[in-house]
């Protein structure tokens, strides 16, 4: 176990999945779910033509 790269790059590959996983579901790793965007927010994202959903943040 000299060289742990493959390891390494599975635990890293598992990792940026569920964090991805999580802005998809809008929930921590813990299962809480996240607050709502506030509405500045979504003028924010308005203003700039961008979709606006009432997803978590």
């Amino acid at each position: 176990m000299s060289d742990m790269t493959p390891c390494m790059q599975e635990i890293g590959e598992f990792l940026t999945a569920s964090t991805k996983d999580r802005f998809a579901t809008g929930a921590a790793p813990d299962g809480t779910l996240w607050a709502s965007k506030p509405e500045v927010t979504k003028e924010a994202y308005r203003t700039r033509g961008d979709k606006v959903d009432d997803q978590p943040a």
